[in-house]
């Protein structure tokens, strides 16, 4: 199952759909002192061409195993904070952060695609009506056999029809699933429901569920 989230690039991290780089990543880039970049920074913000309020604070553990100050810089601000470092890798270390900012930046629009494809909008939302149909099911059961239901119990089934899509009792990220993926995921849901309400237990659904369903290669 192909992952279409953000990648994880060492270099450029993605946080509510924008892309940020840390100063520490710079340095390394760079083969700058930290000081020096944490420098060159404070050069820009005291003459205003980065504001304060857009860089966020931030802590690292050094060599040494002490706890350093470091900062998470925005795209625009790393990119005018760029050529003011130097370095000897100077010229290197912008092209890698450039070209990394620029493979995010892909990365966030293929994601942004996949999200409003008006079909897997609508498997999407079937897939979470399945899921609410298992959870009253699962709830009337017990109910009926004079047992309350718990979160961990409501959670044991999502895993269980996880692990027939994807091969691990893992929690799946919808955004991660492909049209055809939400799809299964519908019918295994669906069908857990028809085994619950006919009163098989866990070990007996797992069994013919697998049977129906037999579990995928677990995702890498």
């Amino acid at each position: 199952m192909k992952k279409l989230t953000p990648s994880d690039n060492p270099l450029v991290v993605s946080t509510n759909d924008d892309l940020f780089v840390d100063t520490t990543t710079i340095s390394q880039l760079f083969e700058r002192p930290h000081k020096n970049v944490l420098r060159s920074l404070a050069n820009l913000v005291e003459a205003g061409a980065i504001s304060r309020l857009t860089i966020e604070p931030r802590d690292y553990i050094d060599s040494r195993g002490k706890t350093q100050p470091c900062y998470r810089l925005s795209e625009r601000d790393a990119l005018l904070l760029m050529p003011f470092i130097g370095g000897n890798r100077s010229i290197e270390g912008q092209a890698k952060l450039v070209d990394a900012f620029m493979e995010q930046q892909k990365e966030l629009l293929r994601l942004a695609r996949h999200k409003a494809d008006p079909l897997r909008l609508l498997e999407h939302q079937d897939k979470c009506a399945a899921s609410r149909l298992m959870c009253e099911a699962l709830q009337q059961a017990r109910a009926a056999a004079g047992k309350s239901t718990e979160a961990h119990h409501y959670r044991t089934e999502g895993l269980l029809c996880n692990w027939l899509l994807t091969g691990s009792f893992s929690p799946v990220d919808d955004n991660e699933l492909s049209t055809i993926e939400l799809r299964k995921l519908k019918k295994i849901r669906r069908q857990n429901t028809t085994l619950i309400i006919g009163g098989y237990t866990y070990p007996q659904r797992k069994g013919l569920l697998r049977q129906t369903f037999p579990p995928e290669r677990a995702i890498d």
